[in-house]
């Protein structure tokens, strides 16, 4: 007597389990297909990154010859390369770090170069002893011109170097302060050490660059670097007094 019923249980389970399996679909029928899983593709991976574009400018000095300074741009795709005048020069390396300057002096070159307080450009001094060449320079991530600001001002705080026909061949390392007026494009600062005070420089505002020379003579050239203005880098020279240096700054 209970096979028939088990008989049934079976039938309406097998009923159930052929409706369940039909997903109440239309009444065609139609059976549905497993969907095919999907493959995001990898991000691209270029074979030869874009590299950042490092530029500037260097005072060059003929100590042999003593003429007067001259600037040249300076390009690399490594900021702890300098690359002036047809020679290479390594200014640094990104597993040394040092605090306001690094100062290296050796039988062939003498070397002082910007630390941890700049972090967009890079400034300093390079003597080829052997050429008796001197360079004085600034190079590093120019602010794009469309991001530096055409309103308000700003102040800038930070190191430089100074030298002089008297400094007995020493970098004077000192400070340099600044105030920018982006709407008049003017920049107007000075330098300060322990050997000299309050070296006035002034100079006109283009685009992501600026240069000038005050009524003392002394010229000033430099550039907005960071994506925003963070900082100043330049450097400045005075023929006729004989003395120059390089300076770098941050926004405050």
């Amino acid at each position: 007597m209970k096979t028939p019923a088990l008989s049934l249980a079976i039938a309406i389970s097998s009923a159930l389990a052929l409706t369940a399996c039909g997903g109440g679909g239309s009444s065609g029928g139609s059976t549905a297909q497993p969907s095919t899983p999907v493959v995001k593709p990898n991000p691209t991976n270029p074979t030869n990154p874009a590299k950042v574009q490092i530029s500037g400018e260097s005072l060059v000095v003929n100590t042999k010859a003593d003429t007067d300074g001259k600037f040249i741009n300076t390009n690399t795709d490594n900021i702890n390369t300098l690359n002036v005048d047809g020679k290479t020069f390594n200014i640094g390396s990104p597993n040394i770090i040092f605090g306001s300057f690094g100062d290296i002096n050796n039988a062939q070159l003498h070397t002082t170069i910007s630390g941890t307080h700049m972090k967009y450009a890079k400034y300093g001094f390079v003597r080829d002893k052997n050429a008796q060449m001197e360079y004085y320079f600034y190079q590093g991530e120019k602010t794009p011109v469309a991001n530096v600001p055409t309103t308000g001002t700003a102040n800038y705080k930070g190191q430089s170097i100074y030298a002089c026909e008297t400094c007995n061949s020493q970098m004077v390392q000192g400070t340099s302060e600044f105030k920018v007026d982006f709407g008049k494009k003017t920049l107007s600062g000075s330098i300060s050490n322990a050997k000299v005070s309050n070296i006035a420089l002034n100079a006109t505002i283009s685009g992501n660059s600026f240069n000038g020379k005050n009524s003392a003579g002394t010229e000033t050239r430099g550039a907005f670097f960071g994506d925003k203005a963070q900082e100043i880098s330049g450097a400045y020279v005075n023929n006729e007094k004989a003395f120059g240096g390089v300076f770098g700054a941050t926004k405050q």
